[in-house]
């Protein structure tokens, strides 16, 4: 984060040091130190990837620097721009990025709303494919992701529906028929009339904010 910008050393002592420290400016030089030493053992092939500008701080502009949290929220924002193809869009592109909570275990001030948004984001996401999956009759991915989601929001009862109703055995009531040849109610006498697909009767609640996804704003 904040790789496009340089931050004054001010803003570093009062985000690591705000309870005070006796030499803070010392102290945020001996830490990025530590942390240019840590990065030319990573990549021992770049140099000055942490520059020292005047009263600040930042990136090396040369570096080409990609994160897939930023590439995850621009695929959502494409997807917004094309609501046609936004769940072909999703379901190929940002699904498979988002594999866990935001910096998990950083409960810094910053990281917690970023975090929250990056869940929203994401379970905004699964509403979108979801409906695509079940016209394609994809049980198993929909049961997938809907266990996903409910690893993010366990209270998203919507997503705990979707799962019963892709694990029930009528899920696939095309493939159901073909293999029987009746409605399974055991009166030996085959119907004229194919099974309900139980999917019609159940609709994804509306993603929590308007529009589906949704972009981040900054003050």
């Amino acid at each position: 984060m904040n790789h496009a910008r340089n931050i004054p050393s001010e803003e570093l002592i009062d985000r690591f040091w705000a309870e005070g420290s006796s030499d803070p400016i010392n102290a945020l030089r001996g830490m990025l130190y530590k942390v240019r030493k840590f990065l030319r053992e990573m990549f021992p092939e770049e140099e000055n990837m942490i520059v020292t500008l005047r009263g600040s701080y930042g990136w090396n502009p040369d570096l080409q620097i990609e994160l897939d949290s930023e590439q995850f929220e621009q695929i959502c924002k494409e997807a917004r721009r094309q609501p046609e193809a936004a769940a072909q869009i999703l379901s190929g592109g940002a699904l498979p990025l988002y594999r866990g909570d935001f910096l998990a275990g950083n409960d810094s001030d910053w990281a917690i709303p970023m975090r929250r948004y990056y869940q929203t984001l994401y379970l905004d996401v699964c509403r979108e494919v979801l409906p695509l999956l079940q016209s394609k009759e994809r049980w198993m991915e929909v049961m997938t992701i809907c266990e996903q989601a409910q690893n993010v929001d366990f209270a998203a009862e919507d997503f705990v529906t979707c799962q019963m109703q892709a694990s029930s055995p009528w899920a696939s009531p095309s493939r159901l028929w073909s293999s029987t040849g009746n409605t399974g109610s055991g009166s030996g006498r085959n119907s004229k009339s194919r099974p309900r697909n139980r999917w019609s009767r159940f609709t994804l609640s509306p993603p929590a904010c308007a529009g589906g996804v949704r972009e981040r704003t900054t003050s």
